[in-house]
């Protein structure tokens, strides 16, 4: 019986790293192309060079789309995170009529296809919503504040689940105490609430960077040709030629994400 349970568990683990290198795989490609003297893509690399690496910072436009997506990135998590915090605890913390309506709507941008949500943004971005007298959106697109705005809406889902969880793990009765010994709810939140939902929040704001790292679909709807992120700048550079600095760059993304996340998770264990 000892052996059957062994061997099954050797091949779990055999099957789960099968299926791990399979979904890596084409990163564990691209990453041996980055640093190859080619000037095209060619596996395997006939010899190493970081020029590749180097024509990121060199190259005027890959440079500027490096810095457009940082902007957009800090952006996006700081907006996502100021919105999401008090409404994940408007919707934790209260009961009200349309209340799970509300959460399925914060949710929709994971199930909804970016390219629907690129769409829309696009149209009420560039042309506007009017209401009334009232017009909502128009004329930027193109922008930096456009991209912000169009992709906190993807983050929000990401805010919403993460500080949702670690609400639901914080004692009310702590809140409650806090109150009864005269402390109103704004010095409640900010001394008892706030260090206890923190891993939620770091948690959230490191996925909101990365979701807008990581997003070419609204890019390409809403950007310009001054202002492509990398992503969108990737893609359209794969379509257009066959430069290795498409390597160089997807290199640098994936292993921005990977640190990014690691730290995040680091940052959740230890709190």
């Amino acid at each position: 019986m000892r052996n059957w349970l062994s061997t099954r568990r050797l091949l779990l683990i055999g099957m789960s790293v099968l299926i791990a290198l399979f979904l890596l795989f084409p990163v564990i490609v691209i990453w041996p192309l980055a640093f190859t003297s080619s000037n095209t893509l060619e596996f395997p690399p006939p010899g190493l060079s970081f020029r590749w690496i180097a024509n990121i910072v060199t190259d005027p436009d890959w440079s500027s789309s490096a810095i457009a997506s940082i902007e957009v990135g800090v952006g996006v998590m700081v907006c996502a995170v100021l919105i999401g915090v008090p409404f994940t605890m408007g919707l934790m913390r209260s009961r009200f009529p349309g209340r799970s309506i509300i959460y399925g709507l914060a949710l929709a941008p994971l199930v909804v296809p970016s390219v629907v949500v690129g769409i829309g943004m696009f149209f009420v971005w560039t042309i506007g919503w009017t209401l009334g007298s009232v017009t909502l959106g128009g004329h930027i697109a193109g922008t930096v504040p456009g991209l912000i705005l169009a992709q906190t809406t993807l983050a929000m889902p990401f805010v919403v689940v993460l500080i949702g969880a670690s609400l639901r793990g914080v004692d009310p009765n702590l809140e409650l105490a806090a109150q009864g010994l005269g402390a109103n709810q704004w010095r409640t939140f900010r001394r008892v609430t706030l260090p206890l939902i923190t891993p939620g929040i770091l948690g959230a704001a490191v996925l909101s960077f990365l979701t807008s790292w990581d997003e070419p679909v609204i890019s390409q709807f809403l950007g310009s040709p001054s202002l492509l992120t990398l992503p969108a700048r990737m893609y359209t550079a794969a379509k257009e030629s066959i430069d290795p600095t498409v390597a160089a760059i997807s290199t640098v993304v994936t292993v921005t994400t990977i640190l990014l996340f690691s730290l995040s998770l680091v940052v959740r264990r230890s709190r």
